[in-house]
């Protein structure tokens, strides 16, 4: 596969109402100090605050890194697939790294410490590192995950380990070669919502590492995100859990069974979760759910009846 030898790495940016957040993440860009030449394609979705004209600041200014796609309707909302319709008939590097615009990276080095690994390591499918969440909602900032990389061996993450866990690593933190969509498009193409299964996928096809350094902040709960939306509406993420656990059963099938007995677990755990935030005690005294559910203290069993039946109690206890 040939690649534009002027571009080594190509960033994507999804924005979409981001203006609070977006020039941390051009910011961030920016700033990177690299050997190689770096493109970031800046995809805006019709945003309907002044996100378009922050992207064109920085176009103006840094000609030579941030190439905008501008869209004048929202996309999204019409199921129109933004990475293989849009951002990848665009990308001129050998490499892709990800960073949403209201993400944002910290470390000058970040890209080429992830390039030079990469080009050292062709067993490599998948360089990531660690990071830092920020909760815009409470203000604190805390690691991204509990995982203490630097105790690992040869810092490595197996698929089993992805798959249970898919906060390991943020997407902002991933960086892999371009080849992942081409080989692998037409069966992305089936996933909405992707990244999860990016890092089960790219994880079955060659070694996972870790930078144990965070070089990135994953801003939690903005105003507006997902996990804004979702988290205040069971329903929500009842559906979305449902979304994961369909992606699951393809990334399942597409990989020939190898991970079955991890997935399956995985799925059954997401369900539990969604079904504890619901307080739909009806369904957790079914089994699968019914074994993990009374493995819970009855003290814990007692404190979401109290949330569920007596939510006034539960606020004056939180207040």
């Amino acid at each position: 596969m040939s690649y534009n030898s002027d571009i080594a790495v190509t960033v994507y940016c999804i924005v979409y109402n981001h203006e609070k957040y977006l020039r941390d993440a051009l910011d961030g860009f920016i700033m990177q100090k690299t050997n190689f030449k770096f493109e970031v394609l800046v995809h805006d979705d019709a945003s309907t605050d002044n996100s378009a004209g922050i992207i064109h600041e920085y176009e103006l200014k840094y000609p030579d890194i941030i190439k905008p796609i501008y869209q004048k309707e929202n996309i999204y909302s019409r199921g129109v697939n933004r990475t293989f319709e849009y951002m990848l008939p665009k990308t001129r590097g050998k490499y892709i790294a990800w960073c949403e615009g209201d993400d944002y990276w910290t470390s000058p080095d970040k890209l080429q410490k992830q390039y030079d690994y990469m080009e050292q390591h062709p067993e490599c499918s998948l360089v990531a590192h660690e990071a830092l969440t920020f909760n815009c909602h409470t203000g604190k900032t805390k690691k991204y995950t509990v995982h203490d990389f630097s105790k690992l061996e040869n810092c490595e993450l197996s698929t089993a380990e992805i798959i249970d866990n898919h906060l390991l690593f943020p997407t902002a933190s991933m960086f892999y070669r371009k080849e992942y969509y081409i080989k692998n498009e037409e069966f992305l193409k089936t996933v909405k919502g992707f990244d999860y299964v990016m890092k089960i996928l790219l994880s079955s096809e060659g070694i996972v590492h870790i930078i144990p350094e965070c070089m990135s902040v994953y801003r939690f709960q903005t105003e507006g995100s997902w996990t804004y939306d979702v988290s205040r509406s069971n329903e929500k993420f009842l559906k979305h859990t449902q979304l994961a656990i369909e992606n699951l059963e393809k990334i399942n099938a597409y990989t020939n069974y190898k991970y079955d007995a991890e997935i399956k677990k995985n799925s059954v755990k997401r369900m539990y979760q969604a079904y504890i935030n619901a307080f739909n005690f009806k369904e957790l005294k079914k089994e699968p759910y019914l074994s993990i559910y009374k493995k819970l203290s009855v003290k814990k069993r007692i404190f979401l009846h109290i949330r569920k039946y007596f939510p006034f109690l539960y606020k004056l206890k939180t207040h």
